[in-house]
């Protein structure tokens, strides 16, 4: 009933499983993921830094 994904990203993995190796077609969508998988991290981290920073600090320099 809903479609999972983009209508772009369908065509392009049609068009690619059927002109490109398994191989290179397979690591390319892995990329990707890894890529939009890692962004929202990136950006916790950058928006969280100092909080992250104090915390580590009482953890590791706690004596």
């Amino acid at each position: 009933m809903f479609a999972q994904g983009c209508a772009q990203c369908k065509v392009v993995a049609e068009q690619a499983a059927s002109e490109a190796d398994e191989s290179s077609f397979g690591s390319n969508i892995n990329s990707g993921i890894l890529y939009l998988m890692l962004i929202p991290y990136f950006l916790l981290i950058f928006l969280f830094r100092k909080k992250i920073v104090s915390i580590l600090r009482m953890v590791f320099l706690k004596k």
